[in-house]
Formats: C-alpha cells, sequence, structure tokens
C-alpha cells in the first residue's frame, strides 16, 4: 500500500479519527470532466435546484465501480463524504431520480455533445463501425417499455428492455451512441429506429457491420440511401443453401489456422452486392462434433421413450412426455407436438436421424455479404472483429452491474442506460490513454478504481485534514497524478 502527502488544510488539528473514502469512481469521472466538460453539457438541461452536473458526478462516479441501484449510490456517496451531511441523503436520492428522467429526456441530446468532445480530442477512427443488440431485466413490472421477448440473458420469466449500442471497429473500441427500446422489438426493427441518429454520428461512406438479426432488405436500402456500406451474414435459408452447395466446388484456400486447418472461400456478385461462401475447417470440426453429440443424445430419449412406450403402455409414456417437453433436445422439436396424441408420440428412428442430419455437408460454412468491393480475407477479418462489441455488452452487464434494472420509470431506464455507457465510455477511454491499461480487462480497472481510496484525518470539531491516498496499482496513481 503506497500512501501520498498532499495536505488539504494548512490548520494543526489533533484528530481522534482517521477514514478512508473510495474515491476512484469520482477521480476517473474528474479526468474526463477536464476534458470533456461533462458538467458543463449535463448542466445545460437542469439550471434551478442542484445542478445536474453535481448529481451526475455522484452518480457516475459510483456507478463506474459498483453499485447497482441509485439507492446505492446516494448511500456510498454519503458514506464517501461525497455528500457532506447525511441528512441530505432523503434529499439527495429524489433529486437523483428527478435528474434521471431528465437525462433520459434528453440522452440522445447529450450523449451526441458528448461523443463531439471524444472525436475532437480523441479522433476515433469511423470508417467501420459494429452495431449490435441485447437485452436486460427488471425485476418489477411497471415499466411500460418492459416487455416479455426473446431474453439474451437467458431470463424469459422476466420483462425486459433492448438496448443498442454501435462503436468504432479500432481497439480500444468507444461507444458511438446507444439506444433503448421495447422488449419485444426485432432487432432489425430496432435498427430502423436508430439508423436515423445512427447517420448523424458516422460519416459518409462509413461500413456498417451487424449480425443476421439485423439485416433485412429495407435496412439495406437505408445504408446505401445514406451512401454508406454494409457488412453482414446471410440467413441461411433454403435458397441460400442452394446457392452455397453450388458453389462447394469453387472454394479455395484464403487463410491458415495455427493449427494447420485452412479456411476456404469463393465470391460472387448479385445485386450490386458482393457475396462470399466461407468454409472454416476448424469450425466445421467443431459444428460435427457437435452435431454428433445432438444425435447420440436424441438416439438415446428415442429408445427410453420408445422402451417405456412397449412395456408400459402410452399412459405412462404420455407421463414422461409431459416430464420432458421442457427440454430442447432437437429429437423433441421433432417428435413432440404441443398437442401430443397418440398418432403424433414418434417419429419412425430413421427419420428422426434424418432429421438431425440435414445439411451435415454444410458444416462449418457460412456467407457474408457486402455492399463494399473488398477482399475475402479483410471481409472475413472485418468480421470477425464484430466480437469487439459482443465485449462491451459484456462489460456493461457485468463490469459495470447493469442487470437487473431497479427503476421502472421510461424516463429514468432511459437515463440509468445512459449513465452506464458513459461509465462505459470512459474507462473505454482510459484504455485508449494509457497503453499499460489496454490489454487489462475493463472488470480489472473497475477493481483498480474501487481500491483507490483516500485517507483522511478528522477532528472532534468535524474538521479534516487529507494525509493522502491508499492504492493498489501505481497506475491510477500516475494517469490521476497522486503523490505517492
Amino acid at each position: 500500500m503506497l500512501i501520498g502527502d498532499q495536505p488539504m488544510s494548512n490548520k494543526s488539528i489533533e484528530g481522534n479519527s482517521i477514514k478512508t473514502f473510495r474515491v476512484g469512481g469520482l477521480e476517473l469521472f474528474q479526468h474526463f470532466d477536464r476534458k470533456l466538460g461533462l458538467s458543463e453539457i449535463m448542466n445545460k438541461h437542469k439550471t434551478k435546484g442542484g445542478t445536474l452536473g453535481e448529481i451526475s458526478k455522484v452518480l457516475i462516479s459510483e456507478l463506474s465501480v459498483e453499485p447497482i441501484s441509485i439507492l446505492q449510490a446516494v448511500e456510498q456517496s454519503c458514506q464517501n463524504g461525497m455528500i457532506e451531511s447525511s441528512g441530505k441523503k432523503g434529499n439527495m436520492l429524489q433529486a437523483s431520480y428527478r435528474a434521471l428522467a431528465i437525462i433520459g429526456q434528453n440522452a440522445d441530446e447529450i450523449y451526441a455533445q458528448i461523443f463531439e468532445q471524444v472525436k475532437k480530442i480523441y479522433h476515433p477512427d469511423l470508417g467501420a463501425a459494429y452495431n449490435d443488440y441485447t437485452s436486460t431485466f427488471f425485476s418489477g413490472n411497471s415499466c411500460s417499455l418492459a416487455k416479455h421477448g426473446h431474453s439474451k440473458d437467458h431470463r424469459p420469466d422476466k420483462p425486459q428492455i433492448t438496448i443498442g449500442l454501435t462503436t468504432n471497429a479500432a481497439e480500444p473500441v468507444v461507444p458511438i451512441m446507444s439506444s433503448v427500446a421495447e422488449g419485444n422489438i426485432h432487432d432489425s426493427k430496432h435498427f430502423e429506429e436508430d439508423f436515423e441518429k445512427l447517420k448523424q454520428r458516422v460519416p459518409e461512406g462509413a461500413l456498417l457491420v451487424f449480425d443476421k438479426g439485423v439485416d433485412s432488405e429495407n435496412n439495406r436500402k437505408m445504408i446505401k440511401d445514406a451512401k454508406m456500406h454494409f457488412l453482414t451474414a446471410c440467413k441461411i435459408h433454403e435458397p441460400m443453401k442452394a446457392e452455397m452447395r453450388k458453389h462447394t466446388g469453387k472454394l479455395h484456400p484464403v487463410l491458415k489456422h495455427g493449427s494447420g486447418e485452412q479456411v476456404k472461400a469463393f465470391s460472387w456478385e448479385e445485386d450490386n452486392n458482393y457475396y462470399t461462401l466461407y468454409l472454416d475447417e476448424r469450425r466445421q470440426k467443431s459444428d460435427n462434433l457437435k452435431r454428433q453429440a445432438k444425435i447420440a443424445k436424441a438416439e438415446s430419449y428415442w429408445n427410453e421413450l420408445d422402451e417405456i412406450r412397449r412395456k408400459k403402455g402410452t399412459k405412462a409414456f404420455h407421463r414422461k412426455l409431459k416430464l420432458k417437453r421442457k427440454k430442447s433436445f432437437a429429437l423433441q422439436d421433432y417428435v413432440i407436438q404441443h398437442s401430443v396424441i397418440l398418432q403424433q408420440r414418434l417419429a419412425p428412428k430413421k427419420d428422426m436421424l434424418a432429421k438431425l442430419r440435414e445439411d451435415e455437408d454444410l458444416d462449418g460454412m457460412f456467407v457474408l455479404v457486402t455492399s463494399k468491393k473488398m477482399s475475402e480475407k479483410k471481409k472475413l477479418k472485418i468480421y470477425r472483429k464484430k466480437a469487439l462489441i459482443e465485449k462491451m455488452f459484456s462489460d456493461i452487464k457485468s463490469a459495470l452491474k447493469l442487470h437487473p434494472l431497479r427503476v421502472w420509470n421510461d424516463d429514468r431506464v432511459r437515463g440509468l442506460v445512459l449513465l452506464k455507457v458513459i461509465c462505459l465510455m470512459l474507462l473505454s477511454l482510459l484504455q485508449m490513454e494509457q497503453q499499460e491499461l489496454r490489454n487489462i480487462a475493463k472488470s480489472t480497472i473497475v477493481l483498480m478504481l474501487k481500491s483507490l481510496t483516500v485517507v483522511v484525518q478528522i477532528s472532534k470539531t468535524g474538521s479534516k485534514t487529507l494525509l493522502g491516498y491508499s492504492y493498489s496499482d501505481k497506475i491510477l496513481a500516475k494517469i490521476f497524478s497522486l503523490k505517492s
């Protein structure tokens, strides 16, 4: 542990207690407030009462290191001395909820202004941008945005919202924009709603990269009309399967994994779009192993059900089906109907196995399509880096503890999501500034910030003297210019 000696007051005090306060989040906010003018941007949207900048400072400082609720953030800021009097806690809590609503109402404008400052100072490369969507769930049921839909958190029992995020493509990535929509909206529709804002953040000619859930004819047309380009994976429907089989014999090597497996490709043009079929031999092995495991599991289950039917009759068979209905084996998807009747109880075993072996010849294959002409190798390299935005979603959910959401008013939900995105942006900018942090996970940086504390001597009269800082890592001390 390193202790600095930065005097806070010239007054000599015989203190009777020494306390430590967590200040890592505060130092992070102040570091970028001086560069980006975060408080000034926030203050434009609230002038009466407590300034939005001061409240945002408290919330971002705490939300960036631990608490997942506004109540926890306010309580922690009281303990850390950011709010001097504990008697102000109730007022601060109400002010924080009001501030969240204001931030939510002006979320697009606030983040657009912040990102303009980011562009001026850090000059992120916006020639390519990754777009993706996720969901997060609620612990309550009173938010009108919250709907039951496809849960990417694997919590279909909970209502949820969907969150959109767009980042640049160069590491370390920073959020370009975010959005919030109802929990049952399809990704392609969500993108339609986001695109008007997105095209104001990225230049003409930019390449937008997204997955097949966003892909649609309308979205492709919107992007082209805005003089931008897209890159996405194709949905593998029957006409596409036929096209893939037609070109299988034309594949040629373009890449080689370190383990020796090759990636082969073949390209063709159609309707001014450039398609490329890829066969990844490493992925082919993985797909085949998964398929064989699924077949073995389904075959074992089929034999078990058939044995029950033959030995114990149809009633015992029906009871077994009810117990197993919630499972998602491929056999059940094929064999077991929602309205189970005697005639639908089991398909012939050969039909079941044939179903599970469908498209086995396409294992390891996928198709990428783009409106921009580029090499097969470059196209694959750009699309594979889409994992960067998936990592950003992981960071905002795990390192910054976005879920479950504990506010229920629509504007407050939007406000809380925006504050979490701002926290994510500050951590990304910190990595962009500091070379030694670039290969450190954001969750680790959050722990480093959490361990940064200030040591204060408090006298009987309440006066405070700063004795120094306590920290476990010298990197943050150097970044924030703390004396050691």
